[in-house]
């Protein structure tokens, strides 16, 4: 079942759980415009650890690349909506 969630939804629903909400959605905002930088990155270290084709890595990559899912992922924490 975890297994079918995406990893920023297994990462909010850990982050909730440890109480960390708050602090994290901070770090996620102030962050922001690093998410280009983030997501390309991810895209270059992907094959060092296996990662080629559709994978996790990938998924995060794209996401990290998109502005408006960061700012989304954000408000949850904040607010602590469901994804």
């Amino acid at each position: 079942m975890n297994a079918e969630r995406s990893l920023p939804d297994r990462a909010l629903e850990w982050i909730r759980a440890s109480g960390l909400g708050g602090i994290a959605a901070a770090l996620v905002e102030g962050l922001g415009p690093l998410g280009l930088v983030a997501g390309q990155l991810t895209y270059l270290v992907g094959p060092l650890f296996g990662s080629v084709g559709q994978s996790p890595l990938n998924d995060l990559a794209g996401w990290l690349e998109n502005p408006d899912r960061v700012a989304e992922f954000a408000d949850q924490l904040r607010n602590g909506r469901e994804p």
